[in-house]
């Protein structure tokens, strides 16, 4: 039975396959398929251990990018008539969210009649955005919340907050047409 045989180089030779066998126990390392169902079956002489400690670690690499905290969302709940106690309260958990890499929801939830004065959740979210500014910022283009029933939220990143010379161009025209209308 034949076999192709990738070499170091790149260049492939049919052998057949006692002696592919022959060329890796000569260089001291493994056999490996690479595409048995082919014809003739496609091998490559590699160190077996090497190559699954490799493949481990990139499978390992993969899944730490996958689980990236910058993906997790934590929301804070607020209402307009909320205490200063309780404002400090939550304060104090979005600096920890935001510092441990956490994205952070903000929702100002309206009761009964609080939805006919919408101000005084951007006045909240305005302070609360004020007082968190050196560990992160909105990425909406308009800085304002976005208002859903009787909910208005909006979602706050870590980091620190881009300059205008900073951001990419298309989004600089974006924010002077928002600017001047």
């Amino acid at each position: 039975m034949n076999v192709k045989l990738i070499l170091d180089d790149g260049q492939q030779v049919v052998l057949t396959r006692d002696e592919a066998l022959a060329r890796a126990k000569d260089a001291g390392l493994d056999l490996f398929l690479v595409s048995p169902n082919s014809e003739p079956p496609v091998a490559k002489i590699l160190d077996y251990g090497h190559y699954r400690y490799e493949k481990e670690k990139k499978q390992k690499d993969a899944h730490k990018k996958s689980n990236n905290k910058s993906n997790i969302l934590k929301e804070l709940k607020l209402t307009p008539r909320i205490g200063q106690h309780d404002f400090d309260v939550r304060l104090k958990h979005g600096r920890e969210f935001l510092g441990k890499g956490y994205k952070v929801k903000l929702t100002v939830f309206f009761k009964g009649r609080e939805g006919t004065h919408p101000e005084l959740g951007h006045a909240l979210i305005a302070e609360y955005l004020e007082k968190i500014a050196d560990l992160g910022w909105t990425d909406s283009p308009t800085l304002r919340p976005g208002l859903l029933g009787r909910q208005m939220s909006i979602v706050i990143v870590p980091g620190r907050r881009r300059t205008v010379a900073e951001t990419p161009p298309a989004q600089t025209v974006e924010i002077k047409e928002k600017q001047n209308a």
